[in-house]
This record gives structure tokens, C-alpha cells and sequence, in this order.
């Protein structure tokens, strides 16, 4: 393959950034943290903190520093200008994670943004540079030019940086730029001047390296990587005069040398060859001692020769590592790369109920003297039955196994203990192993001067601070905050039966930091809450009861004992006359009856009763159902009859005969007011801010929309790809709905019916939604909010659609008699005020008041 050219083009930013501080009194604790990395200060420690957005994306909300004693007492907290770490070009919603790393001289922020378009002047990696106070300094941005290969996206929070003779040494993970149609991913190294944030080199390949680590020993430095490609762990010896750019073809880019330390099995007998399993493996921790001339790497894995069978063996073909555990291991190299020695730090037998789970870490204390610490937990197999139905109780969160065709097990990992020892640099362990309670979720650990070496754990408000001494005790410090509950309420839910499976979820005001999980039972203890079950789903009338648990989201899942609430949901019958009836008439003078609930059809003597008088059929409800409908089976009428018999009345009766047939033909007008619709826009009448439908969110193969609720009323949602017919997709007293099995990458129109009975209430206005990225999440409408009489201005708009547009963005006045809306903005019409709503495609919408003076 032919070898490209490599070159960079360097942005280096000299303008101050802002920072945010915050008062000691005035602390509150942060949404949940994507990533968070602890430092040792001259007066205590540090902690870095990227916090995402919510629970639901991973996107990063914001970036936060904060200062502790040197016993974890919190004393400030500054948030940094995300504009700073920001990549040209990129939008502050494509931030997904961060790498920090805090120098001699200089704190530095390594960020990336993904290049959809394989864009060779798109800045796809920056560095940004601060003081050690946080001040924002410079930067240095990297990306491709002359249509070389270069970053289509970066996995910066999995690789490394490191300084060394005044420069800044960085590894990380990407994918290149498409070959074939691929991105094929391996390592990115690069080297940048830290006077100047100037640019002198880099080597790549795309040997699919999915874990880079780096450490100089006597002057050198080493890397050490886990290559999917190679299927081996390594350690290399770097030289910089093998950062010529562009990318290589072979593995362990930039390079003059390297050592396979660590062998994962490499099989293409099984269909898929060898990318169709696991490496069953990953690495943790790098670190050297100069006086001995040794390179210490660690990872864990399952038993390779085990994982081979199991791989082989065609029984085992969707659950081949389903009675494998994972083990640590640990490998002292020597600097020369000539000799190895492997060997475990844990011996958990496969089949067993624990295994190590994340790490293990390695911390360097002094060139004879490691930490090595691991997180480990219990390994629960789950069974399945031919409908994905789960046959096994474990006590824990059930998952569906999404296969209908066989029986499946799965594995679920839950880490409850840390465990640790001290090793020298032959990896030989000189402590016993000791354990403390907790999960191990870490970043970055700090070393302090006296050996103390800590790390932080928790989320939201609620860190927790370990700390393990040079002699081997431990000591725990939990933030533990108090939190005010009294404002958290949940409310009754309520639901007509539709057949579905109801969870009750409904809790208001929780603060940040505090989770829920829902029981059937009373839970006490928070070992009991750690077994219990989730609250069982219902779809059956009645009305169930609900604990609501609270607990602290941090390590432990503190349980807060004395605050839990009972809730209820209740799910009431469908009364009969709410239900669909369809009549197929048949030539013969028979007539097929058959009732719905929505989509759901409903089945005589487990839905209804039924009897039969002359043409009239009467449903009597059981069950989920109530009261009784009416349903006159007899065939209609002929022309003749009709107008014989029309003949015969009065002219009074002829009189309300006719009001009676314009009563009912208005009443069918409005009923099927969306029957045939083609037009994107939906038919006459249709209007915003009663129903005030949009979308929540889209992606490939789905979307979900919600809309307001009109008092009494049910609804029909109508869908189709725009430019065809508008298809009624359900009827439903919610008020949200999710389209699923949609085309990709399609544009869709909806549109919601309120009704109350047969009659309409309000028709929406269509919205239209893309199935991808780039739907509007925001609109802003900047514009004058008062206005004299008789006065017309101009609405400047703008939303962050990156979608084509299919309509512009549309208005509508809340008080037509008030304010109107024109195609240049709006007009005023008399004094007064009015809502004015402005929304986008997919009615998204911002609403003012405008006041008329």
C-alpha cells in the first residue's frame, strides 16, 4: 500500500481565556463527570473534571477545576472557557471527551472532533496549553493537507501525554481516512515544542491500537500498546527520527524497536476470521525503574488457550467466553527489549463468581517500589428462553437478550472491591494483597512526596477520595454531602389500559447527585437494595404500589434510608366506547365485527361479552374493559328506500331531515379531515400552539415526538416519508410516541390529531424530521418585544439545524386580534399582549410576549 506524506498545519492561539470562579460558600455540587483526573499540588491536590451533559448524552457539558486540601476538603471550584479546548471548527455539542495532563511548567488539555467529511484542512486535534493557575496561554492544532491520509477521529481519552526534554510526547487512538470505504483504526504519536506549542513531527499506522501508554527510562522513552492487529501486547522503544509522517502500513508507528510481551490468539478457522471475536484482554498501566533498566506494563485477560476452544467450538458460538473470567497479569521488560518475565497477580478460576474488572493500574513510588491495583466483582450468567424471556433470578437489573431463535447466556460484570499490593520492579509482589470496598473507576492517580498515592472516585456532589499509604494502610474520605429532599415529590401516574407495560417513573426536584431506584418492596439496607429487583412493569388494570429508594450515586450506592416515598400507578379499564370498531360486510348480508384498542385487537371472553339482538350486537366490557358499546350489524339501506321514504314526510320534517344530514356531513368533514393528505404541510385548519408537537429526538432508524395535552381528549398520529400520504399510525391518550424501523437518513412528516369522541379538537402542524444528526435542538429569536401601534419589524431568527431545510422557520400569534404576522415578521393591531411562537421543521420553538403600547 502506497506510503502517504503527513503534514500538519499549526494554529497557535495567544488570546487569554475566561475562567469562572466560584466562592468557597457558594459550592454546588455538578452534574455526573464523563472523566476526572486527580492531581498532587504543593498545598494539597487537584482535580480536573469533565461533566456531561445529563444521564442521557455523552456529550460534555463543561470542564471544571477543582482545589482541595490535603485532606479533600473542597475550597474552590473554576470552570474553563470549553471555547479554549475547542478544535477549529467544531461545535461545542461534538465535545465527547478530553485527555489533561499536568506539567512541570504548564497544564495541557488534548481534545479532538470527529472529520465526517475526511476534511484535509479541518483541525481535527488541539492541544491547548494553560498555566499552572489555569490561565489559557496558547494551543496547537493539527490537520491534514494535500489529500493526504490523516484523523477522521480521535480516541484522545484513551491515549497519553508526556514531557520530556522540553517537549510535549503524545500518543492516542484514531481511525484515518477512508480506504475502500473504511476508517481503519491504530495509533496516532505526535511530538509538539512546549515554548511555543510549535509542531516537529508525527508516525501513525492503522494496525487497529486500542490502548496506548508512555514512560522514559534513562533518558529514553518507551511506549507500550495493546494492537488488535498484531494481536499482542507490546513494548516499543520511540525515536524521534521516526516521526517522519505520514502513516505506515505496519504496526508500532514511530519505533526503532519493540518486544511482544503479552500473545492474545490469533484464529481464522472460525467464520469472520479473527475480527469475529474478542481479544478477551486489555492493558492498564506502564511505568520504569532507571537504576534496574526495567519497563513494568499490566492488563488482564481471560485464559487464551480456554477462550481458543470455546471459539472453536461450535455449541458455544454466541457465548464463548460465557465461563471465562479475567485475571491480572504483570510484565517486567528490559530497556534493551531483550527478555521478558510474565506472570499473574490474581488466579480466579474460570467458571468462579469473581474476576478482575478494571485495571490494574501501576504507580510508581520509587525504582524498586510499584502499586499495582485492580477493581474486582462478581460474574452472574443469565439464561434466556427461546422468546428472550430471562429464566434466572439474579437479583439484578434484568437485560432482554434481543434474540428470539435461541437460548442465550450473558455475562453481567458488578465490581464491588478494590485490591492492591506493592511489586518491585521484576513485578514479584512485596506486600500481601489487601482489599477495600468500593468500585475502582479512575483516571489519573496522584503520587504525593511522602508515597501517599490517591485517587478519586463518585459522581455528581458526592467524590470520594481514596488514599493508599507507603506502608500499605488505606484511608477513605467520602465527601458524603447531606442532601435536602423535602422539595423531591413523585406524583400518582395514571394510565388507560392499551395492552403496553407501564414502569412507574415520575420524581420531581431530585437533586443532583441522588439516583432512584424503584422497588415493589420497602428496601432498608443497602445491600438489600444492591440485590433487590427493579419494580416490576404492569400492563393489567389495577394500581400498583412503588418504593422509591433513594441513594447516593457514588461508590457504595450510599441508600439514604430515611427518606423513602411510596408512589402509585394506576391503570384503568378502556371504557367500550372508546373502542375502534371495523365491520367487514359481506355480499351474502353478514357482517364481521372487530374491535381495537389502538393497534390492539380485542378478544371475545378475555376482553368481552357479547350478545346479539335482531341487527344489534351489544359488547359488555370485562376484565380490562368497561361499560358496553352498541353495534347495528344490519345492512345499509338502499338509495330508493331513502328517497321514498323522504318523500312521505312533511315539509318540517323534509326541514330537519336536511339539518340533520348537514349535522352529520360537517361531523364527517372534521372526522376525516386527514384522509388522502399529500401535502407536507398537512390539510386546512391546522394550527401550532394548541398541541405545540416536535420533536425530542431522531436518530438512523428512529424518532420520538411529544406535543401538549388537551383536557378529555385522545389522539391519532399521522406519519409518512414527505411527499407521500399522511398513514394513521395509532391512537393513544399519551402524549409522545416513538416511530421505529424508519429508513435512514430520511426525511418524515408527523402530525397529531386531538379528538374528543369522533370529533376533532385541534390538528397540529406538521412537523419534519430528519432520521440522523442535525435535527434543531434550539431556537433564538432576537427581535423587538415591544412595539407601538400599527407597528411592523422584521424577526431575526436562528436555530442549530444542520439538516437541509424543508420549510422555513414559521410564526404564529397567540392573539390574532393583537398581533399578526406578515411575511416580512409581524404587525401590531391594537394595544395589548400576545404570545408569538416561532418554530423550526421539526417544531422545536421559542415563545415571546410581545407587548403593544
Amino acid at each position: 500500500m502506497k506510503k502517504c506524506i503527513l503534514s500538519f498545519i499549526i494554529m497557535i492561539g495567544m488570546v487569554i481565556g475566561i475562567m469562572i470562579p466560584v466562592k468557597a460558600e457558594e459550592l454546588t455540587p455538578l452534574k455526573e463527570s464523563s472523566s476526572s483526573y486527580l492531581f498532587s499540588t504543593n498545598d494539597g491536590y487537584e482535580r480536573v473534571k469533565a461533566y456531561k451533559v445529563d444521564d442521557q448524552h455523552a456529550k460534555i457539558g463543561g470542564v471544571t477545576v477543582e482545589k482541595y486540601t490535603s485532606d479533600f476538603k473542597l475550597v474552590s471550584q473554576t470552570a474553563l472557557n470549553l471555547n479554549d479546548i475547542a478544535p477549529t471548527g467544531s461545535s461545542l455539542d461534538k465535545l465527547y471527551s478530553i485527555n489533561v495532563y499536568e506539567g512541570s511548567n504548564y497544564n495541557f488539555i488534548l481534545t479532538s472532533q470527529v472529520n465526517t467529511n475526511d476534511d484535509v484542512k479541518l483541525p481535527t486535534i488541539r492541544v491547548t496549553r494553560y498555566t499552572k493557575d489555569w490561565v489559557y496561554s496558547a494551543n496547537c492544532e493539527l490537520n491534514a493537507s494535500d489529500h493526504h491520509v490523516q484523523v477522521h477521529s480521535a480516541s484522545v481519552n484513551s491515549g497519553e501525554m508526556m514531557e520530556h526534554n522540553g517537549q510535549l510526547w503524545v500518543s492516542i487512538g484514531h481511525t484515518g481516512f477512508a480506504i475502500g470505504g473504511l476508517n481503519h483504526q491504530g495509533k496516532l504519536n505526535f511530538i509538539i515544542n512546549i515554548d511555543d506549542m510549535s509542531f516537529v513531527n508525527s508516525a501513525s499506522d492503522l494496525y487497529h491500537s486500542f490502548n496506548q501508554y508512555l514512560t522514559t527510562c534513562n533518558g529514553e522513552v518507551y511506549e507500550m500498546e495493546l494492537s488488535e492487529g498484531a494481536r499482542c501486547v507490546y513494548v516499543e522503544k520511540l525515536d524521534a527520527t521516526k516521526y517522519v509522517g505520514g502513516w505506515s502500513a505496519n504496526w508500532a508507528a514511530g519505533s526503532s524497536i519493540r518486544k511482544d510481551i503479552f500473545d492474545f490468539f490469533s484464529l481464522d478457522e472460525r467464520p469472520g476470521g479473527m475480527w469475529a471475536y474478542d481479544l478477551g484482554g486489555s492493558t492498564c498501566g506502564f511505568a520504569s525503574s532507571d537504576s534496574s533498566s526495567r519497563l513494568l506494563s499490566t492488563g488482564l485477560s481471560y485464559n487464551q488457550d480456554k477462550l481458543k476452544a470455546n471459539v472453536l467450538d461450535k455449541s458455544k458460538s454466541n457465548d464463548y467466553d460465557a465461563d471465562l473470567v479475567y485475571n491480572a497479569w504483570i510484565c517486567s521488560t528490559s530497556t534493551d527489549l531483550q527478555n521478558n518475565d510474565l506472570k499473574y497477580l490474581t488466579n480466579y478460576a474460570d467458571g468462579g463468581e469473581t474476576e478482575v474488572t478494571s485495571g490494574p493500574y501501576l504507580v510508581k513510588e520509587d525504582d524498586h517500589k510499584f502499586l499495582a491495583i485492580w477493581g474486582t466483582g462478581s460474574t452472574l450468567i443469565k439464561k434466556y428462553d427461546e422468546k428472550g424471556r430471562e429464566l434466572h433470578k439474579s437479583g439484578m437489573i434484568v437485560y432482554t437478550s434481543g434474540d428470539g431463535d435461541k437460548t442465550i447466556a450473558k455475562k453481567i460484570k458488578d465490581a464491588r472491591k478494590i485490591q492492591y499490593c506493592f511489586v518491585n520492579e521484576y513485578g514479584d509482589p512485596i506486600s500481601s494483597v489487601s482489599e477495600i470496598p468500593g468500585k475502582l473507576k479512575v483516571t489519573h492517580l496522584a503520587k504525593k512526596s511522602n508515597g501517599d498515592i490517591s485517587w478519586c472516585s463518585g459522581e455528581g456532589g458526592n467524590p470520594v477520595f481514596y488514599t493508599i499509604h507507603s506502608d500499605g494502610t488505606n484511608t477513605i474520605t467520602d465527601t458524603n454531602p447531606t442532601y435536602d429532599l423535602k422539595d423531591v415529590s413523585f406524583s400518582d401516574v395514571t394510565y388507560v389500559y392499551d395492552g403496553q407495560s407501564h414502569l412507574y417513573a415520575s420524581v420531581a426536584n431530585l437533586p443532583d447527585g441522588v439516583k432512584v431506584k424503584y422497588t415493589d418492596e420497602e428496601i432498608k439496607d443497602k445491600d438489600d437494595l444492591e440485590k433487590a429487583e427493579m419494580a416490576s412493569s404492569h400492563s393489567k388494570v389495577g394500581t400498583y404500589t412503588y418504593y422509591a429508594n433513594f441513594y447516593c450515586e457514588n461508590q457504595y450506592g450510599r441508600l439514604i434510608n430515611d427518606q423513602a416515598k411510596v408512589a402509585h400507578m394506576t391503570i384503568l379499564p378502556k371504557d367500550m366506547s372508546q373502542v375502534r370498531v371495523a365491520i367487514e360486510r359481506k355480499k351474502n348480508g353478514t357482517a364481521k365485527v372487530k374491535l381495537y384498542n389502538g393497534a390492539l385487537a380485542l378478544t371475545e371472553n378475555e376482553d368481552y361479552s357479547c350478545a346479539k339482538e335482531g341487527d344489534i350486537i351489544t359488547y359488555t366490557g370485562i376484565h380490562n374493559y368497561t361499560g358496553t358499546l352498541k353495534v347495528n350489524v344490519g345492512m345499509k339501506p338502499a338509495k330508493s328506500d331513502i328517497k321514498q321514504n323522504t318523500a312521505k314526510k312533511n315539509t318540517k320534517t323534509k326541514t330537519t331531515a336536511k339539518k340533520k344530514r348537514v349535522t352529520k356531513k360537517s361531523k364527517n368533514k372534521v372526522t376525516n379531515s386527514m384522509k388522502n393528505v399529500k401535502s407536507d404541510e398537512g390539510p386546512k385548519g391546522t394550527t401550532y400552539q394548541k398541541l405545540q408537537l416536535k420533536c425530542l429526538s431522531a436518530n438512523a432508524h428512529s424518532m420520538k415526538v411529544d406535543w401538549k395535552k388537551i383536557k378529555g381528549c385522545s389522539y391519532d398520529v399521522y406519519e409518512a416519508q414527505c411527499g407521500k400520504v399522511f398513514k394513521k399510525i395509532t391512537t393513544t391518550t399519551k402524549n409522545t410516541y416513538t416511530f421505529k424501523k424508519l429508513k435512514k437518513k430520511t426525511f418524515y412528516k408527523v402530525l397529531v390529531v386531538a379528538k374528543k369522541g369522533n370529533k376533532e379538537v385541534s390538528l397540529s402542524k406538521s412537523v419534519h424530521i430528519y432520521t440522523g444528526k442535525g435535527n434543531a435542538t434550539k431556537i433564538k429569536c432576537k427581535g423587538i418585544k415591544t412595539i407601538k401601534k400599527g407597528q411592523s419589524i422584521p424577526l431575526r431568527v436562528t436555530t442549530n439545524q444542520k439538516v437541509s431545510k424543508h420549510r422555513s422557520i414559521k410564526y404564529e400569534s397567540g392573539n390574532k386580534n393583537i398581533l399578526k404576522v406578515t411575511k416580512q415578521g409581524i404587525k401590531s393591531l391594537k394595544k395589548g399582549k400576545a404570545a408569538l411562537y416561532a418554530y423550526a421543521q421539526d417544531g422545536v420553538c421559542t415563545k415571546m410576549t410581545i407587548v403593544v403600547k
